[in-house]
């Protein structure tokens, strides 16, 4: 098994962005620092975990599935990002009509539904993706976010 595979490079590349990220954030006041550290080290706990996960398979590969592998990851074209291009300008353009705070936990809810988990996970991803925003921005950090281009016009 080959450590640095280009999977495994990729990995430990976002986890030493994501560590500069963090080892930053530790430099700004409190207030500031909170948003970032609690993702960067969420980021960095996940990345480890998939680092692991991709060394500790049970099956080990052979030389030949790993170039075999490559090679299809390789082979991608723009058809095959269609689709999460088209969801990632969808929140885009959602998020800038009515606004973060719906927008979110509303695009999290119907993006899993639609990968076809059930609708009791969506429901309770969604539901803590809405608490995390509103229990950390509005109430710990006291942070507006964007409230959307139609909803500052009707209030």
């Amino acid at each position: 098994m080959k450590i640095l595979n280009s999977r495994n490079f990729f990995t430990l590349f976002l986890f030493a962005i994501v560590l500069a990220l963090v080892i930053v954030a530790l430099g700004y006041p409190i207030k500031a620092s909170i948003g970032p550290l609690v993702a960067g080290i969420a980021a960095l706990i996940l990345l480890f975990a998939v680092f692991i996960n991709d060394n500790t398979n049970i099956k080990r590969k052979t030389k030949q599935e790993e170039n075999k592998e490559d090679k299809v990851r390789t082979a991608l074209t723009f058809r095959d990002y269609r689709g999460i291009i088209l969801w990632i300008l969808g929140l885009i353009v959602l998020s800038y009509l009515f606004g973060i705070m719906p927008i979110f936990p509303l695009f999290i809810l119907a993006y899993i539904k639609v990968r076809g988990f059930s609708w009791r996970l969506s429901i309770i991803v969604a539901a803590c993706v809405f608490i995390v925003m509103f229990g950390g921005y509005k109430i710990l950090l006291h942070s507006p976010l964007y409230e959307g281009f139609i909803f500052e016009r009707l209030l």
